[in-house]
Protein backbone atom coordinates (compact mmCIF):
# COMPACT_ATOMS: atom_id res chain seq x y z
CA UNK A 1 0.00 0.00 0.00
CA UNK A 2 1.20 3.50 -0.86
CA UNK A 3 2.05 6.25 1.67
CA UNK A 4 0.30 8.62 0.00
CA UNK A 5 -3.82 8.48 -0.75
CA UNK A 6 -3.44 9.30 -4.48
CA UNK A 7 -1.59 6.33 -5.27
CA UNK A 8 -3.68 3.90 -3.86
CA UNK A 9 -5.06 1.31 -6.55
CA UNK A 10 -7.55 -0.35 -4.80
CA UNK A 11 -9.94 1.58 -2.52
CA UNK A 12 -12.59 -0.47 -1.17
CA UNK A 13 -12.22 -3.78 -2.84
CA UNK A 14 -12.65 -1.31 -6.59
CA UNK A 15 -9.88 0.71 -8.92
CA UNK A 16 -10.14 4.18 -7.88
CA UNK A 17 -11.27 6.39 -11.05
CA UNK A 18 -8.24 7.54 -11.79
CA UNK A 19 -6.41 3.90 -11.73
CA UNK A 20 -9.02 3.14 -14.16
CA UNK A 21 -8.47 6.21 -16.11
CA UNK A 22 -4.56 5.01 -16.14
CA UNK A 23 -5.10 1.65 -17.21
CA UNK A 24 -7.63 2.19 -20.07
CA UNK A 25 -4.92 4.42 -21.56
CA UNK A 26 -2.31 2.31 -21.64
CA UNK A 27 -5.18 -0.54 -22.99
CA UNK A 28 -6.07 1.98 -25.64
CA UNK A 29 -2.91 2.38 -26.78
CA UNK A 30 -1.01 -1.19 -26.46
CA UNK A 31 -3.72 -3.71 -26.64
CA UNK A 32 -4.76 -4.76 -29.89
CA UNK A 33 -7.58 -7.01 -28.14
CA UNK A 34 -9.34 -3.63 -26.27
CA UNK A 35 -12.34 -2.38 -28.66
CA UNK A 36 -10.97 0.99 -29.37
CA UNK A 37 -7.38 -0.10 -30.05
CA UNK A 38 -8.06 1.07 -33.73
CA UNK A 39 -8.68 4.76 -32.55
CA UNK A 40 -5.72 4.74 -30.46
CA UNK A 41 -2.45 2.64 -30.93
CA UNK A 42 -3.58 1.31 -33.77
CA UNK A 43 -3.73 4.74 -35.76
CA UNK A 44 0.10 5.11 -33.97
CA UNK A 45 -1.19 7.13 -30.70
CA UNK A 46 1.72 6.01 -27.49
CA UNK A 47 1.67 7.05 -24.10
CA UNK A 48 5.22 8.98 -23.01
CA UNK A 49 7.22 6.84 -20.82
CA UNK A 50 7.06 9.29 -18.02
CA UNK A 51 3.01 8.58 -18.09
CA UNK A 52 3.66 5.16 -18.44
CA UNK A 53 4.28 4.76 -14.89
CA UNK A 54 1.46 4.66 -12.07
CA UNK A 55 3.02 7.48 -9.88
CA UNK A 56 4.14 9.92 -12.52
CA UNK A 57 0.88 9.69 -14.30
CA UNK A 58 -1.32 10.20 -10.88
CA UNK A 59 1.20 13.52 -10.01
CA UNK A 60 0.72 14.99 -13.30
CA UNK A 61 -2.85 14.80 -13.53
CA UNK A 62 -3.43 16.11 -9.65
CA UNK A 63 -0.83 18.99 -11.44
CA UNK A 64 -3.32 19.54 -14.17
CA UNK A 65 -6.52 19.84 -11.63
CA UNK A 66 -8.63 23.49 -12.11
CA UNK A 67 -6.92 25.35 -8.85
CA UNK A 68 -9.26 24.45 -5.46
CA UNK A 69 -10.58 21.31 -7.21
CA UNK A 70 -9.78 17.42 -6.46
CA UNK A 71 -9.91 14.16 -8.99
CA UNK A 72 -13.35 13.80 -7.12
CA UNK A 73 -14.71 16.85 -8.57
CA UNK A 74 -13.45 16.36 -11.79
CA UNK A 75 -15.72 13.28 -12.19
CA UNK A 76 -18.37 14.57 -9.98
CA UNK A 77 -18.37 17.31 -12.88
CA UNK A 78 -18.17 14.78 -15.93
CA UNK A 79 -15.03 15.86 -16.74
CA UNK A 80 -12.04 13.13 -17.75
CA UNK A 81 -8.76 12.52 -19.60
CA UNK A 82 -8.42 14.42 -22.88
CA UNK A 83 -6.14 14.69 -25.20
CA UNK A 84 -5.69 18.29 -27.07
CA UNK A 85 -4.34 17.38 -30.55
CA UNK A 86 -6.30 14.09 -31.07
CA UNK A 87 -3.67 13.10 -33.18
CA UNK A 88 -0.77 13.86 -30.88
CA UNK A 89 0.16 11.16 -28.01
CA UNK A 90 -0.85 10.75 -24.41
CA UNK A 91 1.52 13.04 -23.17
CA UNK A 92 2.26 16.28 -20.62
CA UNK A 93 1.34 19.32 -22.58
CA UNK A 94 -1.57 17.19 -24.61
CA UNK A 95 -3.51 15.59 -21.73
CA UNK A 96 -6.36 18.16 -20.03
CA UNK A 97 -9.51 17.23 -18.61
CA UNK A 98 -12.08 18.07 -20.29
CA UNK A 99 -16.17 17.66 -19.92
CA UNK A 100 -17.83 15.62 -22.48
CA UNK A 101 -19.04 18.18 -24.43
CA UNK A 102 -15.42 19.75 -25.04
CA UNK A 103 -14.31 16.00 -25.88
CA UNK A 104 -17.14 15.38 -28.50
CA UNK A 105 -15.95 19.35 -30.34
CA UNK A 106 -12.12 18.22 -30.11
CA UNK A 107 -13.19 14.19 -32.18
CA UNK A 108 -11.99 13.79 -35.50
CA UNK A 109 -14.00 13.51 -38.16
CA UNK A 110 -15.44 9.66 -39.32
CA UNK A 111 -13.55 7.50 -41.85
CA UNK A 112 -17.40 6.98 -43.06
CA UNK A 113 -17.57 10.42 -44.07
CA UNK A 114 -17.36 11.16 -47.53
CA UNK A 115 -18.69 14.57 -48.12
CA UNK A 116 -15.43 16.01 -46.22
CA UNK A 117 -17.71 18.08 -44.51
CA UNK A 118 -19.01 17.52 -41.07
CA UNK A 119 -22.32 16.97 -40.30
CA UNK A 120 -23.01 16.45 -44.15
CA UNK A 121 -23.89 12.88 -45.72
CA UNK A 122 -25.37 11.18 -48.52
CA UNK A 123 -28.99 10.09 -47.97
CA UNK A 124 -29.40 7.11 -50.26
CA UNK A 125 -33.17 7.78 -49.77
CA UNK A 126 -34.08 10.52 -50.51
CA UNK A 127 -31.06 10.82 -53.32
CA UNK A 128 -29.83 14.08 -51.91
CA UNK A 129 -27.12 14.70 -49.49
CA UNK A 130 -28.34 16.07 -45.64
CA UNK A 131 -27.05 18.56 -42.95
CA UNK A 132 -27.93 17.83 -39.55
CA UNK A 133 -25.85 18.45 -36.45
CA UNK A 134 -25.45 16.99 -32.39
CA UNK A 135 -26.23 20.37 -29.98
CA UNK A 136 -26.03 19.94 -26.54
CA UNK A 137 -27.45 16.32 -26.85
CA UNK A 138 -30.49 17.52 -29.80
CA UNK A 139 -30.49 16.31 -33.04
CA UNK A 140 -30.55 19.23 -35.74
CA UNK A 141 -31.96 18.61 -39.05
CA UNK A 142 -31.46 21.04 -41.86
CA UNK A 143 -32.39 19.88 -45.02
CA UNK A 144 -31.20 18.09 -47.46
CA UNK A 145 -30.17 19.56 -50.89
CA UNK A 146 -28.73 18.68 -54.48
CA UNK A 147 -25.20 20.19 -53.70
CA UNK A 148 -23.04 19.13 -50.28
CA UNK A 149 -21.94 22.78 -50.19
CA UNK A 150 -25.23 24.05 -49.37
CA UNK A 151 -25.68 21.69 -46.46
CA UNK A 152 -21.69 23.11 -45.84
CA UNK A 153 -23.36 26.72 -45.56
CA UNK A 154 -26.06 25.64 -43.47
CA UNK A 155 -23.94 23.13 -40.65
CA UNK A 156 -21.39 25.87 -40.40
CA UNK A 157 -23.30 28.24 -39.35
CA UNK A 158 -25.60 26.79 -37.10
CA UNK A 159 -22.00 25.28 -35.17
CA UNK A 160 -20.73 29.06 -35.42
CA UNK A 161 -23.69 29.85 -33.13
CA UNK A 162 -24.14 27.27 -31.07
CA UNK A 163 -20.03 26.25 -30.47
CA UNK A 164 -18.25 29.90 -31.30
CA UNK A 165 -15.91 30.97 -33.36
CA UNK A 166 -12.64 29.13 -31.53
CA UNK A 167 -14.62 25.37 -31.38
CA UNK A 168 -15.42 26.66 -35.58
CA UNK A 169 -12.00 27.03 -36.04
CA UNK A 170 -11.13 23.53 -34.90
CA UNK A 171 -13.81 22.14 -36.66
CA UNK A 172 -12.53 23.55 -40.37
CA UNK A 173 -9.16 22.12 -39.14
CA UNK A 174 -10.75 18.65 -39.32
CA UNK A 175 -12.41 19.26 -42.16
CA UNK A 176 -9.58 20.23 -43.73
CA UNK A 177 -7.98 17.33 -43.22
CA UNK A 178 -10.89 14.89 -44.40
CA UNK A 179 -11.20 16.93 -47.34
CA UNK A 180 -7.27 16.33 -48.27
CA UNK A 181 -7.93 12.54 -47.35
CA UNK A 182 -10.51 12.27 -49.71
CA UNK A 183 -8.53 13.86 -52.63
CA UNK A 184 -11.51 17.10 -51.95
CA UNK A 185 -10.99 21.01 -51.98
CA UNK A 186 -12.61 22.18 -48.55
CA UNK A 187 -14.90 25.19 -49.53
CA UNK A 188 -14.28 27.75 -46.90
CA UNK A 189 -16.56 29.58 -44.91
CA UNK A 190 -17.10 33.08 -44.65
Amino acid sequence: MYKDEKYRTIVNGKEPSLYRCYRNMLDRCNNPKHPSYHRYGGRGIKVEPYLQNWTNFADHMHEILPEGHTIEDMRRLGMSLDRIDTDGNYERGNIRWATQKEQILNRNMYKTNTSGYHGVSWNKKVGKWQAELRIDGEHLYLGAFDLPEKCFDLVQKEYLKHHGPEAHAKMMDRQRKRCEELGLKLKEYK
